[in-house]
């Protein structure tokens, strides 16, 4: 299998799985059970949106290509900072119309390096937990936003055939402690997920 890079965000870095820190940890698990030479770079950085990730993806992925025959899976799970809600300024963090901007040149960026590219589409959250969030009231995660980008986001993985790995159904509030992040449990779900979409290249 080739080398795997996953960008995202805190849910990508592992947030909320205490036990094996998260589902790029947990799909590593299962890689190395076939032996396999391949080497998994987990890039997700806490509270990253696409806009943070257009600026580092080209140095990260240049870091960590391999040179002897080139080949590399580039996955990107990247969303749900995005389409937080402002309520004082009643706007999503990253609107619509510069998310469309950014995803764009990620996939322009990726193809640079690769053609085996894979989006992951965005987890549901606990409203009455992140609506708003705790820390910060001005600050909402709300469902009818997600689904809006990843809506968005799976319309477009469609027009550049670029394989989508639907989360829809994959968790429930039961795996979701604080509302938003995975728990160990919610993560276990996703790397299976993931691993069922991947395992065969």
């Amino acid at each position: 299998m080739p080398n795997l890079i996953i960008f995202g965000d805190s849910i990508t870095r592992w947030a909320s799985d205490y036990e094996k820190q998260g589902r790029v940890n947990r799909l590593r698990e299962k890689i190395e059970q076939g032996n396999s030479y391949t080497e998994v770079y987990n890039c997700g950085i806490s509270g990253d949106t696409s806009e943070s990730v257009k600026k580092r993806c080209i140095s990260e992925i240049q870091a960590r290509s391999r040179t002897d025959d080139g080949k590399l899976i580039i996955m990107f799970a990247i969303g749900i900072n995005d389409s937080a809600f402002f309520n004082d300024r009643w706007e999503n963090n990253i609107p619509i119309p510069y998310f469309d901007r950014n995803i764009q040149l990620l996939i322009e960026q990726a193809k640079t390096f690769s053609e085996q590219l894979f989006f992951i589409g965005l987890t549901p959250v606990d409203e009455t937990k992140v609506n708003p969030i705790p820390r910060d009231p001005t600050v909402s995660y709300q469902n009818a936003h997600i689904q809006n980008y990843n809506n968005w986001l799976h319309t477009t993985c469609i027009k550049h055939h670029i394989p989508f790995i639907s989360m829809e159904k994959v968790i429930d509030k039961a795996d979701l402690d604080d509302g938003l992040h995975p728990n160990a449990q919610g993560h276990q779900k996703i790397a299976e997920k993931i691993w069922k979409e991947i395992s065969p290249l």
